[in-house]
């Protein structure tokens, strides 16, 4: 199918972008905004089987950096996956078992032989833009805190509460009791009203000059690339089946990304009898333009985090 082979080389382009911003070694252009790493190795597990080699250049960076990676993000994001991103996830996971030497969630149980690495990845300076959450992780911790002072300070919102930033990739309870800690050490401000606690800065710009530069931009690689693996699992789907069937599927996917297309795209096709294959597929193709340009940057800032 000719739209699944124009995306799935898109989709190529964008992984291995930012891997390549990462350290690993790829010939192409490294993204510049923020990676998300947790959200990027499930979206790479499941382009395995199209690129073995970006596969394992992944494979090598994360056999040698998994300390930057957070376990229970990775725990929290593959419950939210599609269920064909937690499937090809398992024998990722299981590779990674083998060589970072610790279990990972999601890893299968499998007879494959182990990957051999090439040794070649390399970690770029943590100044560098699209390693600005690997710099947080490495200052406070790899864990909610990092993440939350990550998101909150790409936006401008001075109100926030834990249910405003499940975004981040963690559990509610987690992020509440990231936010207390960070309370009491008087980076934020805490007022309790009823059951509800509401956050503000406290020391927003001290933070901002220590951590300088800070992007202009940190896309929701989370939310982005679940779409795009929906974008191409649908593709997948589709390829060979008539129109009536092809908008089955489509409805199916709909429902199934609902969240996150609601958050990221405005122009969402209306569904009806004469939804043809052709133009459900110029739509997928046209979004993955709009959300994703050729550098590996998000072209628009999500509704949903604006708003907080």
């Amino acid at each position: 199918m000719v739209a699944r082979a124009v995306l799935l080389g898109r989709l190529l382009d964008l992984a291995w972008s930012q891997w390549t911003a990462l350290g690993v070694a790829g010939s192409v252009a490294p993204a510049r905004d923020p990676v998300d790493v947790e959200a990027l190795m499930i979206f790479t597990a499941e382009l395995a089987s199209d690129d073995p080699r970006l596969c394992d250049e992944a494979l090598d960076w994360c056999s040698r950096f998994h300390g930057f990676s957070s376990k229970p993000r990775l725990k929290q994001l593959l419950r939210r996956a599609l269920p064909s991103a937690q499937k090809a996830f398992g024998p990722f996971g299981q590779a990674l078992e083998h060589h970072a030497g610790r279990r990972w969630p999601g890893a299968s149980v499998t007879s494959a032989p182990p990957r051999r690495l090439s040794g070649k990845s390399r970690l770029p300076p943590l100044t560098e833009p699209a390693l600005f959450n690997l710099r947080l992780r490495a200052m406070f911790g790899v864990g909610a805190r990092a993440d939350i002072i990550g998101a909150l300070l790409s936006h401008a919102s001075n109100d926030f509460g834990a249910a405003d930033l499940v975004f981040v990739g963690y559990s509610k309870r987690n992020i509440a009791e990231a936010l207390d800690m960070l309370a009491a050490a008087e980076l934020f401000r805490s007022v309790r009203s009823g059951n509800r606690v509401r956050f503000s800065w406290d020391r927003r710009e001290p933070l901002s000059a220590l951590l300088e530069p800070i992007p202009t931009r940190v896309p929701a690689w989370s939310s982005i690339l679940r779409v795009m693996s929906g974008f191409l699992d649908l593709l997948t789907r589709i390829d060979g089946k008539s129109d009536r069937l092809s908008a089955v599927e489509a409805a199916r996917f709909f429902r199934e990304s609902a969240r996150d297309l609601q958050s990221l795209v405005s122009d969402l096709p209306v569904l009806s009898a004469t939804t043809t294959k052709q133009s459900l597929s110029d739509w997928v193709l046209s979004t993955t333009e709009q959300l994703v340009d050729t550098s590996g940057t998000s072209s628009k800032t999500p509704r949903a985090r604006s708003r907080r």
